[in-house]
């Protein structure tokens, strides 16, 4: 956590002195930490009763969920992770598919203009960690 205060106190004096167009080029792509990635979509799985595969892809900037559960837990858990505030996901291509509320079933959505790194001193393409 003094890790993330620092880079936040870092981004706050950073976003006081660069100009709108510095900001927004800052903004395009998210970069995440796995370990953070896992601790925090892991909670919601467990609370909604679910399980997930997520799967980074570097190359292309994008983040892929599989889960499975009951209807009404898929659907919590989506709700969850797109309305989470610090995760800041924007999902794309949600499917359901097996929607009956009496069985499994499945889902599939992407997270695009993300990385996700391994370590916090990990460099990303085009931006710094």
């Amino acid at each position: 956590l003094r890790n993330y205060a620092e880079k936040k106190d870092a981004y706050e004096q950073l976003k006081s002195t660069a100009n709108r167009e510095q900001i927004a080029e800052a903004n395009k792509v998210k970069i995440y930490l796995l370990d953070y990635l896992w601790i925090r979509i892991g909670n919601y799985a467990n609370d909604n009763a679910v399980k997930f595969k997520m799967t980074p892809n570097a190359q292309n900037k994008t983040l892929a969920f599989d889960i499975t559960g009951s209807y009404i837990s898929v659907t919590n858990f989506v709700y969850d992770i797109q309305n989470d505030e610090e995760l800041d996901f924007k999902l794309d291509g949600i499917v359901i598919e097996g929607a009956s509320s009496d069985r499994e079933v499945k889902a599939h959505f992407t997270v695009n203009d993300i990385n996700v790194v391994t370590s916090p001193d990990q460099q990303v393409e085009g931006a710094d960690v």
